[in-house]
């Protein structure tokens, strides 16, 4: 008997094809969109701020050959925006937003934006920023696909403070489909590796509304977690035929999840579960 260490698998090779070698166990990307890679300040503008300035810097580098480089006068509130040339950017696809920064001379407080008319639609909220490079990753998978279709506009907000002039980096704006897949192949077919479990969040409608998941396979169970303290869990099982079961009064509602398939699950007009803008969390199993 062989024993695996966890060397081994830290080398398993990663790539966007899958594995065509008998036993060939591979971790497939997934496809990231480029909002900017920072070594051009074509989309880059200076939305609000007295005296802040932003250029491309070739020595301060997380990858490419340049980074947008912003300094913040004393007590100035800075908000740098990145705004695409042509069209815009769809983000339906993506779990996460990603931005990569770094501090030079101190570590602020800051926060990210995204919109598609307006710069400040979609708020991430405040974090501290690092004085190494850091990858942000913000996820944008609750916020409605209407509202992420076509955004055009990215933004850092900094806000003020006394007695430093702060300067800092930003190299590299994408978006991330999410988790990668692990797929083997065994001399026949590929095979995909799929967790059991997956969980994550939406934000009711009011209308009929389908949360697409992370993986493939129909689910066997699912676990719905509204955030609003009045409003009741649900518990989904195919062994219940396919109905929602209220937890605290065991009484079932055909409501609240009116089809479950491959990747899927999509939801009524139950008000404990899908009422507008209630952010609801979910846990979904597979059997697979």
């Amino acid at each position: 008997m062989t024993q695996e260490t966890e060397e081994e698998y830290a080398t398993l090779e990663e790539g966007e094809d899958d594995p065509i070698e008998p036993g060939e166990i591979k971790v497939i990307k997934g496809t990231t969109l480029e909002l900017d890679d920072c070594d051009l300040i074509t989309q880059w503008s200076v939305h609000s701020g007295a005296g802040v300035t932003i250029e491309v810097d070739e020595s301060e580098v997380y990858e490419g050959i340049g980074s947008i480089k912003v300094t913040v006068p004393v007590g100035i509130t800075a908000i740098i925006k990145c705004t695409k040339s042509s069209g815009s950017w769809d983000l339906t696809t993506y779990k996460y937003l990603k931005v990569v920064l770094r501090a030079e001379n101190a570590t602020p407080n800051c926060n990210l934006y995204f919109g598609e008319a307006a710069y400040n639609e979609q708020n991430l909220g405040a974090f501290t920023m690092s004085p190494s490079w850091v990858q942000k990753s913000w996820d944008i998978s609750g916020i409605s696909a209407a509202s992420r279709n076509a955004a055009t506009i990215f933004a850092v907000y900094i806000p003020n403070a006394s007695g430093v002039v702060r300067t800092f980096h930003i190299d590299y704006v994408f978006a991330d489909p999410g988790p990668s897949q692990v797929k083997a192949f065994d001399g026949d077919k590929v095979i995909q590796l799929y967790p059991k479990i997956c969980t994550g969040h939406y934000h009711g409608t009011g209308s009929p509304l389908t949360v697409t998941l992370n993986r493939k396979g129909t689910p066997s169970g699912i676990l719905l977690l509204p955030n609003t303290g009045a409003r009741d869990s649900f518990a989904w099982q195919t062994e219940i035929g396919g109905y929602a079961k209220n937890l605290s009064s065991s009484a079932i509602a055909n409501t609240v999840i009116t089809a479950v398939g491959d990747g899927y699950f999509t939801l009524g007009t139950n008000a404990n579960t899908n009422t507008s803008t209630e952010i609801v969390s979910y846990i979904v199993m597979w059997d697979d």
